[in-house]
């Protein structure tokens, strides 16, 4: 595993300052006050050059902040019925890769403070009377927002 060490925990080779590792337009969606503490990483890219990931369901980027030892897990992509579909098996990809001892996911599974973030793209949303938004309201630790705001 490459791994680059910071403070407390051995961060992944793919992990990089601030929020380098998310595409350019993409960065305007997440508003941090402290981004010298920020480190973003690109979970797709990465795990796509990994044999038995490239076919994958993957998910897009994690961001940790050392100070404090915090997680955003954040996918970008639309809010639409079909995108909803597409992000919970993202998500449960994400989880399987995370408890898994082998992948550089591992280093950040227990830590107390790990959120869930599903940021709509393009002009559409979930309708609020929509099947899929009440699963959504039913599930607690996927957000779905415009935006992320990191205090």
């Amino acid at each position: 595993m490459n791994q680059r060490r910071n403070q407390n925990i051995a961060l992944p080779g793919f992990m990089v300052a601030e929020l380098n590792a998310l595409q350019r337009d993409e960065r305007g969606k997440i508003i941090c006050a402290n981004l010298p503490d920020l480190q973003s990483g690109d979970i797709d890219t990465f795990y796509k050059k990994v044999r038995e990931h490239s076919n994958a369901t993957r998910w897009d980027y994690i961001l940790f902040r050392n100070s404090d030892q915090r997680v955003w897990y954040v996918e970008f992509h639309e809010g639409t019925s079909d995108g909803y579909s597409d992000v919970v098996k993202k998500l449960q990809w994400l989880k399987i890769m995370i408890n898994d001892p082998s992948t550089e996911l591992c280093v950040f599974r227990n830590l107390c403070s790990v959120e869930y973030f599903w940021l709509r793209t393009g002009k559409n949303m979930l309708h609020p009377a929509s099947k899929q938004a009440k699963q959504l309201a039913k599930n607690k630790e996927l957000k779905y927002q415009a935006t992320l705001t990191i205090d």
